[in-house]
C-alpha cells in the first residue's frame, strides 16, 4: 500500500486533524468573545466620548515602559491612543493597571504619549 505522508498512519493524520478542528473552533470562540467584549465596552461608553481621535487604536507598546499586558489592560479601560494617554490622571493608571501600577513611571508614560500625540 503506498502512503503519500511517508509511513505516517491514516489513525495520526486524522488524531492531527481533529486537533486542527478543535483549535479552529477555539480561536473562532475566541474571536466572537473577544468582539462580544469589545461590543459591550463600546455600548457602555457615553454618548460623544469618542472625542477628536474617533476609534483610533495607537501602538502603545510604542511607549518605554508598556508591554503587551499594560496595553491590554490600558485598552480594556478605555485608552488605546496616545492622545487619551496623554489626558490620563497617574493615579488612575495606577488603578487600571493593578499590582503592576506601583512601580511603574506612569509619569513618563504621559510625557512620552504626549509627545507622540504631538502635545508637547
Amino acid at each position: 500500500m503506498f502512503s503519500p505522508l511517508g509511513g505516517v498512519s491514516e489513525a495520526s493524520v486524522s488524531g492531527v486533524g481533529k486537533m486542527l478542528s478543535l483549535t479552529g473552533m477555539l480561536c473562532r470562540a475566541w474571536k466572537c468573545a473577544a468582539h462580544c467584549a469589545g461590543d459591550q465596552e463600546r455600548s457602555a461608553e457615553k454618548p460623544g466620548s469618542q472625542g477628536a481621535e474617533g476609534n483610533i487604536s495607537d501602538d502603545l507598546t510604542a511607549i518605554r515602559g508598556i508591554g503587551i499586558v499594560n496595553q491590554n489592560r490600558l485598552n480594556v479601560a478605555g485608552i488605546k491612543s496616545y492622545a487619551q494617554l496623554a489626558r490620563a490622571d497617574p493615579e488612575e493608571l495606577r488603578k487600571i493597571l493593578g499590582g503592576l501600577g506601583g512601580g511603574a513611571a506612569v509619569e513618563d508614560w504621559i510625557d512620552q504619549a504626549r509627545k507622540l500625540a504631538g502635545n508637547t
